[in-house]
């Protein structure tokens, strides 16, 4: 007799009953890794909607007269100056100052040749991508422009197919190159994808950004108020050309980056007794743009704001130099370091704790609090760190200091420096000593309170 065949293990049985599933082909992942990025273009497509944003130009502010004039009335210099506290001649720093931003400011000859290679490039950016639309946004833009600047562009996906950035980025980089473009890099992985290059005939340096529109939106704003009262631009380019003088105007070197001082000088001019400018993003909107969830609603018929300024007063009537001294004089005798948020957005202060801004949170600091207008999650100080706030501080204190007591301060001001700020390298160890002003309640300044509605901008 033959015996039956044993059963096989119940292991073996298990074993073949829940083999590990095989994984999917390398066609299957393709297809799954594109039908994803599909879903998410959609998705960032449906978060912007609102009004477009008309391409821009190259902008060179002209010295138009501002909304308000001081009166030219020499006896009242010794009263002003009392009322600063300061010693030199306001009227002969007003000359000084203007002369300046008149040197520092791009020539006419430079604006046009930028302009017509923007136009040169939205021309070329036409043909290849003829549903998008190529912006112009920065300094170049929203005129507070210096000397040599560059041009920094956005393309603009409006048409239905959207195409992922760095795929984009890579397509532009070869383009560019073909078309005789020097020292093309495509930098296709970076959080926000970038063509940088330099244009052969002009030697302009160029880059070429993706869908980032919140920066041209930032751009429209800052160009809107800069319409609204020459002094703002005078006043920006006066600062950013002190914090270069004294290395203390790059985010890369854990300061303050030029957008920053841009910033402060709104919120500077908005929060004077007599306001220099209006909260535009508090009035009623006549432009309405949601971008990746960020509203950027805020009125922006300035021309008509202008004419109807101009008929109510009182006017602040603050020249360049008294300006400058209120800049630093906020951050000396005003700004609580502790926990005040700089916000041209409500033209008010705004407190670290209601920001959640109290403590740190990987590389973001908040030492410094200054707010995006748009992106309220965007903290532009969050790269000063430990050892960079005391130098930031160190030259705040100097401006003011000079500006107050020096007879002739200007030459003093503007001195080169020849230190740098030092990163920090390591994880800050023990705890940090504050400066005994700090932890004191700012004291009244003159001519500094928050608005009281005492000549304010008309509400529309």
């Amino acid at each position: 007799l033959t015996s039956p065949a044993p059963p096989a293990p119940q292991q073996q049985q298990g074993q073949e009953q829940h083999a590990p599933p095989q994984s999917p082909s390398p066609v299957v992942n393709e297809e799954r890794e594109k039908q994803r990025r599909r879903q998410e273009l959609r998705k960032r497509a449906e978060e912007n909607f609102g009004d477009a944003i008309e391409p821009s130009h190259v902008v060179r502010l002209e010295d138009p007269k501002p909304l308000a004039l001081r009166p030219a009335a020499a006896a009242d210099a010794a009263r002003r100056r009392q009322e600063l506290r300061v010693h030199f001649d306001l009227d002969r720093a007003d000359k000084e100052l203007l002369a300046l931003v008149s040197s520092l400011r791009p020539s006419e000859a430079d604006v046009a040749e930028r302009q017509r290679l923007f136009e040169r490039l939205s021309a070329l950016f036409a043909v290849r991508y003829p549903e998008n639309v190529l912006h112009l946004f920065g300094s170049a833009a929203n005129g507070f422009a210096t000397q040599t600047f560059d041009l920094d562009l956005c393309l603009e996906q409006r048409g239905p197919d959207i195409r992922p950035r760095a795929e984009l980025c890579e397509e532009v980089g070869t383009m560019l190159e073909a078309e005789g473009m020097r020292e093309v890099k495509a930098i296709a992985h970076a959080r926000i994808p970038v063509v940088k290059f330099i244009e052969p005939e002009t030697g302009i340096d160029c880059d070429v950004c993706f869908d980032n529109m919140l920066a041209v939106a930032n751009t429209k704003l800052l160009r809107d108020y800069s319409f609204l009262d020459a002094r703002l631009a005078q006043l920006v380019i006066v600062v950013k050309h002190w914090a270069k003088q004294r290395n203390c105007c790059s985010a890369y070197e854990g300061t303050l980056s030029s957008y920053a001082y841009v910033l402060a000088c709104i919120y500077v001019m908005q929060t004077r007794r007599v306001r220099a400018l209006p909260v535009l993003q508090q009035m009623q909107p006549t432009f309405r743009r949601t971008i990746d969830k960020w509203r950027c609603d805020y009125h922006d018929d300035v021309q008509a704001l202008r004419k109807r300024h101009a008929q109510a007063g009182p006017h602040n009537t603050e020249s360049i130099s008294e300006l400058l001294f209120a800049f630093f004089a906020y951050w000396q005798e005003r700004h609580d370091w502790n926990s005040a948020v700089v916000s041209p957005r409500v033209g008010t202060m705004l407190t670290k704790s209601a920001k959640g801004w109290t403590r740190r949170v990987g590389t973001e600091r908040h030492l410094i609090c200054i707010e995006d207008p748009f992106n309220t999650q965007h903290d532009l100080g969050r790269v000063v760190d430990r050892n960079t706030l005391p130098f930031l501080k160190r030259e705040l204190r100097r401006a003011y200091n000079i500006l107050q007591s020096e007879r002739d301060p200007l030459p003093v001001l503007f001195e080169r420096n020849r230190h740098h700020p030092e990163r920090e390298h390591r994880e800050y160890k023990g705890k940090a000593r504050s400066d005994s002003q700090d932890r004191q309640a700012p004291p009244p300044l003159l001519g500094e309170a928050q608005p009281t509605g005492e000549g304010d901008w008309p509400t529309l």
